[in-house]
């Protein structure tokens, strides 16, 4: 009777498993079609040259090693990098202040400041890019019209156009687009601190930048390196909002914005597999997106190795 139980248990188990295996099958092909053939047929081509038409020449290794001395490609790269330690940092601290601000009880409309802080994360990349493409336009832009109003300036400034402006225009989109979604995970993070902690402290008669500084702070450092590594990668992989911003209504403006300053690995990626019968080169494009995938590795990593050696210390 025992050993007849124990064989119904397992039958029922396996049934149980196959019916979840199939539950689960459609997601497994999809991922397998959309997302995993993909990868790997990009790693297959990074080793062949290809114009999308013709037959495709095997080079193995030649593509990873043109990217070595490739400066258009190092150029972009330190031009992103450039561009993420700028809105970073301003990032993290006006949002940590903001979430503050919002954490405390008594202020009026927090749902309505939440909501309207995050919006422009989800809205979409090209659509930003559009919006400040209207705002800093040279001919009609509205932040020339606001400051010739103010008597600021007394003539229109090429914000698009200057090498002086453009990165800063680009560091402000990021900032604009990216603080809410930091605001909602610090302002996350507050609410889930110990709340006996924080109670015990201001018995003690700890002030409010004491507080902050020396209880909140550094109980609040995993989040704020996993914003700094998801902020990293996003902001190494720009692409939408970049372009649109700099080649709206001017489909044959040059790449990367003006003496290529705002030039990202994506762009030039983007630019290398469609950007004319001259430069176009699938198999060049998939060894830099596999070398751009490297490097979002390495930096991850430092962060997540320099975090854990803190928290030993």
């Amino acid at each position: 009777m025992k050993k007849f139980s124990s064989k119904k248990h397992a039958s029922l188990t396996v049934r149980t498993n196959r019916k979840g295996m199939l539950f689960v099958l459609p997601f497994v092909v999809l991922y397998a079609i959309f997302n995993l053939f993909p990868l790997l047929y990009t790693l297959v081509l990074s080793l062949f040259s290809w114009n999308g038409i013709g037959e495709k020449t095997f080079l193995g290794l030649a593509n990873y090693s043109k990217l070595f001395s490739d400066k258009l490609f190092w150029s972009s790269l330190s031009n992103v990098l450039i561009i993420v330690l700028g809105y970073l940092p301003i990032t993290l601290v006006l949002s940590f202040i903001v979430a503050v601000l919002l954490y405390s009880k008594n202020l009026r409309c927090r749902r309505f400041f939440q909501t309207s802080m995050f919006l422009p994360y989800v809205v979409v990349p090209v659509a930003v890019g559009m919006l400040f493409s209207m705002m800093f336009s040279w001919q009609s832009g509205t932040i020339n019209a606001l400051l010739m109003k103010l008597n600021i300036i007394s003539e229109p400034i090429d914000w698009l156009g200057s090498q002086k402006y453009a990165r800063s225009i680009v560091i402000a989109l990021q900032i604009w687009k990216t603080f809410g979604y930091v605001v909602t995970l610090y302002l996350a993070a507050l609410t889930s601190l110990p709340g006996d902690i924080l109670e015990a402290a201001s018995i003690d008669g700890c002030k409010f930048g004491s507080l902050v500084f020396k209880v909140i702070l550094p109980m609040m450092r995993n989040i704020t390196a996993f914003i700094i590594i998801t902020t990293l990668i996003d902001g190494i992989q720009i692409f939408d909002a970049v372009k649109v911003l700099f080649t709206a209504g001017n489909a044959s403006a040059a790449i990367g914005g003006p003496g290529r300053t705002c030039l990202t690995p994506v762009w030039y990626l983007y630019y290398s597999a469609f950007g004319g019968s001259a430069v176009r080169d699938f198999g060049y494009a998939s060894a830099i997106s596999y070398m751009l995938f490297f490097v979002i590795m390495i930096l991850s990593s430092a962060i997540v190795v320099t975090r854990i050696r803190e928290s030993r210390s």
